[in-house]
């Protein structure tokens, strides 16, 4: 059996998918790690290529889920890096994006740290991730211009040119290649990088101005004709998309791609944050190395020396686990950033006088939603625009905020991205719309204004949207609506009606030099102790709907 729409030998069943984690699994409990030895001999020549992935500006490693607590980040990469290029000096090392945003360190230093780490290990390509683009332009910019590895941009337009054709030469821009050949140990090695097309769905306009972002399945098919052109021994894949068990979406085109090159040995992939040791599109090979750099994948292609025929290909996943060395190299590059990190990070904003809940459902928001609430529209109100309500929804859903002193650390979990904001001026017909939506696609809520709402079987609908007071907002007045540029945007295409709301020019949208957890620091900073007083108004009764029409169900499927 196939999945579903799949070909015999052309798709990723479920059961091949979990079987491919499962391999890897056991691949990460060989006793003192992988046995990483490639062969060479007086006939053959193995090609390793190295891969990093979602390091989300990781450096000493983080609780990763499924492997436990310190484990990952560039400096044990990088030990195990330096471990794999004495055994084979016949290797490339890449990193598949996500790189720069995530930690503290990362945005303090607009990712330079990361830079800086892919630079001292002689990286040799990379590939632009969504989450490079979370604090604007200009610290993609300085990236590309700081690294002295390129960036593979297959499905990138430049300025509307494609980057072969880009020829401003001192742009940031111009540090991004279509596609690359690296001639390793005498093998001809060709890469094509891909960025998910799925980025007007993340951001604003001006967070990528002067770059597309096309379909992928194309562009490779251009890419290889290029790189066969030029004489290739084997062609190699890889980008900041995910392989999915159940196909492909706009975001991860990674099977088109494989089915676009069905002859190219492998697709190193990313974005979706997995673990995959090997699995194959056809007879393409798929490997994943997880995230914030809790394995360090290799791909192992083996060539006869003769003919420069590609003969074998092996893929290896090795954990970075707590007791895996820091590299001294990437420590000592880093830390005196890692200790002003450590210390603002320890720095209390305030105090929290009881625990805040996160149990939320469509019009009950929940006590850390009001808290997100309140936060931005006093950040707001500081900077004298005023805002009726805000729409936002949980990062975290499994654990309430406690009560006791806060430092920074503890509110990186409640906002562990660095949104800005956005305001648009809207009728409560688009609010109820844009509701409508979030409850029955990714879930957000309505605060500091309410929604009176109601379940039918398994929909969701909004009745009316309210004032603070109860009554209902007036149908002919607009009405002052904040959200984060992630969901402004279409949250990674979850929420289009939303974004095509907001993008309405009747909205007049407008976007606001304010980050989410930015406002949520000076909140506290400024009440000193928070507590249920300084949430956003919350109608006990409106629930009281959802309530009956549960009741209304149940009576209905009794009877």
């Amino acid at each position: 059996m196939h999945a579903s729409g799949e070909r015999p030998g052309d798709g990723l069943s479920r059961r091949m998918f979990l079987r491919g984690l499962m391999g890897a699994g056991l691949m990460m409990a060989l006793p003192g790690g992988l046995s990483t030895r490639a062969a060479q001999g007086d006939d053959t020549i193995t090609v390793s290529i190295m891969h990093t992935t979602d390091l989300h500006g990781r450096i000493v490693g983080d609780t990763v889920r499924g492997f436990g607590a310190n484990v990952g980040g560039m400096a044990r990469c990088a030990t195990q890096i330096r471990r794999w290029r004495r055994e084979n000096p016949n290797s490339l090392l890449l990193d598949l994006g996500d790189l720069l945003q995530g930690t503290d360190v990362g945005w303090r230093t607009d990712g330079r740290i990361m830079i800086d780490c892919i630079n001292a290990m002689d990286y040799d390509a990379w590939a632009l991730g969504n989450h490079e683009f979370d604090w604007g332009l200009e610290p993609v910019h300085d990236s590309l211009t700081n690294s002295k590895a390129p960036v593979i941009g297959t499905n990138l337009m430049l300025e509307g040119k494609h980057p072969t054709e880009f020829d401003q030469k001192d742009h940031p821009l111009s540090r991004i290649e279509a596609w690359k050949v690296f001639k390793v140990g005498g093998i001809r090695i060709g890469l094509m990088g891909f960025t998910t097309p799925g980025m007007p769905y993340w951001f604003p306009p001006r967070f990528r101005e002067g770059m597309e972002f096309l379909d992928c399945a194309p562009e490779a098919r251009r890419g290889e004709a290029a790189l066969r052109a030029m004489g290739i021994d084997a062609l190699v894949t890889f980008g900041h998309m995910g392989l999915r068990p159940d196909g492909d979406n706009q975001s991860n085109q990674v099977r088109a791609v494989m089915r676009a090159c069905p002859t190219a040995a492998a697709y190193i992939g990313a974005h979706s944050h997995r673990l995959h040791l090997e699995d194959k599109v056809g007879d393409v090979i798929y490997t994943q190395a997880n995230f914030w750099g809790s394995h360090l994948g290799r791909l192992d292609l083996t060539f006869d020396r003769q003919t420069r025929r590609l003969i074998r290909r092996n893929t290896h996943l090795a954990f970075m686990a707590p007791d895996t060395p820091l590299d001294p190299v990437i420590m000592d590059l880093c830390r005196d950033r890692l200790d002003e990190s450590s210390r603002a990070l320890a720095q209390p904003v305030g105090r929290l006088s009881r625990t805040l809940s996160v149990r939320t459902a469509p019009g009950e928001p929940s006590e850390v939603e009001r808290l997100i609430a309140a936060s931005i529209i006093e950040a707001m109100a500081q900077r004298q625009s005023k805002v009726d309500g805000v729409i936002h929804g949980l990062f975290e859903r499994r654990q309430d905020f406690e009560a006791g002193v806060k430092t920074v650390a503890d509110l990186w979990p409640i906002m562990p991205f660095e949104n800005f904001l956005i305001t648009a001026e809207l009728t409560p017909a688009q609010i109820t719309a844009i509701l409508e939506e979030a409850y029955n696609n990714s879930p957000r809520n309505l605060m500091g204004m309410g929604a009176q709402v109601v379940r039918r079987g398994e929909q969701w609908s909004v009745q009316r949207i309210l004032l603070p007071d109860g009554a209902p907002a007036d149908p002919g007045k607009r009405y002052t609506i904040a959200f984060n540029t992630w969901d402004a945007s279409g949250g990674g295409g979850r929420l289009m009606r939303m974004r095509e709301i907001i993008n309405d020019r009747a909205s007049r949208s407008e976007l606001h030099k304010v980050q989410s957890r930015q406002a949520m620091i000076e909140f506290f900073m400024r009440k000193e102790t928070v507590g249920p007083e300084h949430l956003t108004w919350d109608r006990p009764w409106s629930g009281m709907d959802t309530v009956f029409a549960r009741l209304g169900n149940l009576v209905s499927a009794l009877a």
